[in-house]
């Protein structure tokens, strides 16, 4: 076991396995050793797997990600799982790279729930194309209803163009 690379000197030190042999091995690493212990910032762990699932790199970022050229060329097609330090489903910002970078899954694992998108028939939508359905998909489900919170609605939006074929999308309880 290796403590994680991060030049932020804010985030924990967490002893990460050398390698997995299976993104569902890794996403139970992230939902019961990673999650728990970085359960008070927002630090987001990455797990980056090739096309046939053999672990390649980890990626640790804080609150606010940068993708480097590196970083793109790393995602590239590839298959990623990371945490979310909260029960939210994909960021807009997560939805857009897997889009961009033609990623063949993207999973996020929370303290409840594992997220998973995929292309559906080798497509991805465009990135602009997928910012403008979810914003119309939320107006119109907070418009129904309001009390309902804005993870819920993302849930709801991304489970909607799932059935119009936009892509195949799941959510499913991880305990």
């Amino acid at each position: 076991m290796t403590p994680h690379f991060d030049d932020d000197e804010e985030t924990p030190i967490i002893q990460v396995p050398e390698t997995y042999t299976s993104i569902d091995e890794f996403d139970r690493w992230l939902h019961d050793v990673y999650i728990p212990a970085t359960r008070t910032d927002f630090t987001e762990c990455w797990g980056i797997f090739s096309t046939d699932g053999r672990f390649e790199r980890y990626h640790h970022t804080s609150y606010i990600t940068i993708l480097t050229p590196d970083l793109e060329n790393a995602l590239r097609g590839k298959i990623q799982s990371h945490n979310h330090p909260t029960d939210s489903p994909f960021s807009l910002f997560d939805l857009k790279t897997w889009a961009a970078l033609k990623m063949k899954e993207m999973r996020v694992i929370t303290s409840t729930r594992r997220f998973i998108i995929k292309p559906r028939n080798d497509n991805w939508p465009l990135e602009n194309d997928i910012e403008h359905e979810m914003d119309r998909l939320f107006n119109e489900i907070l418009w129904v209803n309001p009390e309902i919170s804005s993870d819920e609605i993302r849930n709801k939006c991304l489970r909607k163009m799932s059935e119009q074929g936009w892509f195949e999308y799941s959510c499913e309880n991880f305990h």
